[in-house]
């Protein structure tokens, strides 16, 4: 069985930012005061998931590395480690209890987590720093075909929740869930083959698969 620990190039909300964000984007300052928010909106997650807080910092760390290779601003660039960070955010008014049943879930559970965006968009609203990030958090469960949560297609989805909707389904698939085993990276990848132009930007899984694998062989990832 192949080994799924994936030692990403950050471990850390702290390495992430310093590492990924700051040496792309200026405004130290500006970006320092959006620093605590999000550590104080991560620190909930924490409490609340602790497996949707190291999922988080995973989804991050591969869209960043997706908005790098696209060749996107340093702003655009903290605005995905941000939307990486925060797009389960919602998950925090979801009981811990129906985001760890291992069995099924009810119709009433099910509502509760499609809830999720939306209440993660609620949530940060307050905050000036999060208009760019909304759209991330509100439709990373967006389908291209337009069979996602609030129905938009291709053309209608932020390109930035594109990015954030494949390394979202990517982690999903590539570690251990209370209601799956983690897959091979090898099955991962030709999930998102088979899913391209239906879930998925054809282009974006073309650029992704390449950088995922760039990064797990970095880190001694056993593709299995």
């Amino acid at each position: 069985m192949a080994n799924q620990t994936l030692l990403f190039p950050v471990t850390c909300l702290q390495a992430l930012w310093a590492e990924e964000v700051e040496p792309v984007c200026g405004n130290r300052e500006r970006n320092s005061l959006i620093f605590d928010d999000v550590t104080r909106l991560m620190d909930i997650i924490r409490q609340h998931h602790p497996e949707t807080f190291q999922h988080s910092l995973n989804v991050a760390s591969l869209s960043v590395a997706m908005a790098k290779g696209m060749g996107l601003s340093g702003e655009e660039v903290r605005d995905v480690a941000i939307g990486g960070l925060l797009h389960d955010l919602g998950k925090t008014a979801v009981p811990s209890s129906i985001l760890c049943k291992p069995a099924k879930l009810t119709e009433g559970e099910w509502q509760q987590i499609r809830q999720h965006p939306i209440r993660g968009m609620q949530m940060l609203e307050p905050f000036g720093w999060a208009a760019d990030v909304l759209p991330m958090v509100l439709y990373h469960h967006e389908r291209v075909d337009g069979r996602g949560y609030h129905g938009l297609t291709e053309g209608e989805i932020p390109l930035s929740a594109r990015i954030i909707c494949i390394a979202d389904a990517f982690d999903a698939m590539a570690f251990t869930r209370p209601y799956q085993a983690a897959r091979p990276l090898g099955q991962c990848w030709e999930e998102l083959e088979r899913n391209r132009g239906a879930q998925f930007d054809v282009d974006l899984v073309s650029l992704f698969i390449p950088i995922t694998a760039d990064i797990c062989a970095v880190n001694a990832f056993c593709t299995g």
